[in-house]
């Protein structure tokens, strides 16, 4: 493994706690961004209700805003559900084609 890997025979645990640090803490923002979802999709929902309110999408401050505020929403929500695909995808198969280069290329993708 450590000549797959190239490193060192005892560096092999460093690695290994590298690779469980990202993993783990895909996991928990994967959890968080569950848990955030449908509190995010209620949010969209009033946002929705509001730009249709009679008396309020005449206040077009208020409506550029509520435009801005549901954009930024959406425009983040995608970055990050696409940053977990990506992510999943690159380490379906990490362990049936382990490199130093591929956990490294997955540990930049996590810190990004």
């Amino acid at each position: 493994m450590s000549e797959k890997l190239e490193i060192k025979p005892d560096e092999i645990l460093k690695f290994m706690e590298d690779y469980d640090d990202i993993f783990l803490s895909f996991s928990h923002y994967r959890k968080c961004l569950d848990s955030i979802s449908p509190i995010v999709d209620k949010l969209l929902e009033a946002m929705h209700e509001l730009r249709g309110n009679f008396q309020l999408k005449n206040d077009q401050n208020l409506m550029q805003t509520i435009n801005h505020i549901v954009s930024t929403i959406n425009e983040r929500m995608s970055a990050i559900t696409i940053c977990f695909a990506i992510f999943k995808r690159s380490t379906k198969h990490v362990w049936n084609t382990i490199s130093a280069d591929r956990f490294r290329k997955v540990e930049t993708l996590i810190s990004s």
